[in-house]
């Protein structure tokens, strides 16, 4: 038997986990333990701990770790209550390994009191690159402190092992998004249900952060918005992450949305099956999300991506990279919209992130391995 701790702090690592959480859990061998933490305890983000509650997983711990504020004092604070809080909850459990995915720093704060309790760390989505937010720099520290890893692509599988990761213990799974994407889909009735709309119009579907190495984030959006206002369209955005500057993100949408209600729409979170589900009705999806990037085009819809958070990020040629401009944006959505883009290049789907069963494929190596010989291993 195998104790294994999977820590998910927010509705986006948590929809990427899912297929992974379910085969562990149907594993006879594996103990599963799931840590909850970051946004999904917070209200203003949509409680989303009541969507993992639905999909009936057990939760054996709920650590607070977000402090009330929205500035990098705040940030910096919740990631050391983060680390206090994460050393009791795995000293209560005494986990084999804790899982973590990606790089948001209440994950960095996750891995950070594993690391320092002997616990081996395994890491998903190591290696990659994001320029333009904080979260490059807290991947590899997570990378740093873990001793298995799964990438999304050999470069970035090849970037882990340059960092000084064991090339036995480093492996190419594909991106975790792309586990299921295809069948997870809700049918268009059902959802337009669900969202009491209809996508029988043009939408487009919009994802939007602070870029957390410049957060100039009012400026940004409000060219954003005003390309926008360009366009008949109906508009979906979708609620930002607990970084600084989110509250004027989000209060700026909520104006945006009021003076055209029927037209325009704001989710604090759709839940990761609603939204990728969504991406398949959608005309294109548009913001700083690495969700435009990685899993947007194996449904072959254009993306356009706004600014640097995703700099440095393997793209795929169905991916249009436009700086926070009001003509270049406009510019960016007419050439997604055209009739050569779509016949073309987004209707041949590449997409580097892809491999096939990467949950499965996980599960096997992290069962399979011997714990007690990694880098790290509990002392």
């Amino acid at each position: 038997m195998r104790s294994i701790c999977v820590v998910t702090g927010s509705r986006a690592d948590y929809g990427l986990l899912r297929p992974l959480l379910t085969t562990l859990d149907q594993n006879a061998d594996c103990r599963l333990y799931l840590v909850v933490t970051g946004s999904h305890l917070s209200h203003q983000f949509g409680l989303t701990i009541k969507e993992i509650q639905e999909d009936g997983f057990a939760i054996q711990e709920q650590v607070v770790s977000l402090v009330d504020g929205d500035d990098y004092a705040s940030m910096t604070k919740s990631v050391g209550l983060g680390v206090i809080s994460f050393a009791d909850s795995f000293k209560r459990l005494s986990p084999d390994a804790v899982v973590v995915l990606g790089d948001r720093f209440e994950i960095f704060a996750s891995a950070t009191a594993a690391y320092l309790m002997g616990i081996p760390v395994i890491h998903l989505h190591g290696g990659e690159i994001t320029l333009g937010a904080i979260d490059d720099g807290l991947r590899n520290a997570i990378t740093q402190l873990s001793s298995l890893h799964f990438a999304s692509t050999d470069h970035y599988r090849e970037r882990i092992i340059a960092m000084g990761g064991n090339s036995l213990s480093v492996w190419n799974v594909g991106a975790f998004g792309l586990d299921g994407l295809l069948e997870e889909k809700i049918p268009r009735e059902q959802l337009e249900k669900d969202l009491d709309l209809s996508l029988d119009q043009p939408t487009f579907l919009v994802t939007i952060h602070s870029e957390t190495r410049d957060i100039r984030a009012l400026d940004n959006l409000e060219c954003l918005l005003r390309a926008l206002d360009c366009f008949d369209a109906q508009i979906i955005f979708t609620g930002v992450n607990s970084d600084p500057g989110s509250r004027a993100i989000n209060e700026s949408l909520e104006h945006f949305k009021s003076q055209d209600p029927s037209k325009r729409y704001l989710f604090s979170s759709l839940g990761q099956r609603r939204y990728f589900s969504l991406m398949n009705y959608v005309s294109l999806v548009l913001g700083n999300s690495s969700s435009g990037i990685i899993e947007a085009p194996s449904l072959g819809v254009p993306t356009i991506n706004l600014g640097d958070r995703q700099a440095g990020r393997i793209r795929p040629p169905s991916v249009i990279d436009c700086d926070f401009d009001e003509t270049e944006i406009r510019a960016g959505i007419s050439k997604a919209l055209s009739r050569d883009f779509l016949t073309g290049v987004c209707s041949k789907k590449i997409n580097p992130y892809f491999k096939e069963n990467t949950a499965e494929n996980t599960a096997r190596i992290i069962m399979s391995a011997d714990l007690n010989t990694l880098e790290n291993a509990k002392r």
